[in-house]
């Protein structure tokens, strides 16, 4: 902001999920909730990012007029989700209850703000990078994983969601995407 005096572009990359031996998720069963983790979790990956584009939406606006001449491009919000958080892929399986719901969250947030900030040309996504190579994801890999290529090098993923929201147009906006820009379910 102090530079340009505005903001292109907001990556809300922060995100928890737990590792259950250090934390009390993710939790694989109902037996698991524990309310501070599950408040937390939600705090982290779905109030955090919207309380973060609030404050910077008024920086992010682009008028009507720079748009039309070609002046300066949409704005966009990129909230990092995860295919878990789509309640129609939710197939079963893994359980991770306050992840899921907080990252389903965080997606109806992304869609909502969507309808909202068009108007002031902002675009929004929601992005899930796929299985990366982070301390996040660390304690889920098994050997071998990284390499059969099921564990995807942070440099990989980052230059593959550059390319999805550099080729983003407005229909895209409000929607959940993979890594590789397919669309995912809601």
């Amino acid at each position: 902001k102090e530079h340009n005096g505005r903001v292109d572009i907001l990556f809300n990359v922060a995100g928890v999920l737990g590792d259950s031996k250090n934390t009390p998720g993710p939790e694989r069963n109902v037996t698991q909730f524990n309310q501070e983790w599950f408040e937390m979790q939600m705090n982290v990956n779905a109030i955090g990012p919207m309380m973060i584009a609030q404050a910077l939406v008024p920086f992010m606006k682009v008028s009507r007029k720079d748009l039309k001449n070609g002046s300066r491009a949409q704005s966009v919000v990129v909230n990092m989700s995860a295919r878990v958080g789509s309640i129609a892929d939710n197939e079963g399986g893994l359980g991770w209850h306050s992840y899921r719901m907080s990252k389903a969250a965080l997606n109806m947030g992304t869609r909502t703000l969507a309808h909202e900030l068009k108007r002031s040309g902002i675009w929004t996504i929601a992005l899930y990078p796929g299985f990366t190579d982070t301390a996040m994801s660390v304690p889920f890999q098994r050997p071998g994983m990284k390499e059969k290529g099921m564990i995807f090098p942070v440099d990989f993923t980052v230059g593959r969601m550059l390319d999805v929201v550099e080729n983003m147009d407005e229909k895209h906006s409000g929607g959940l995407f993979d890594w590789s820009g397919i669309a995912l379910p809601f």
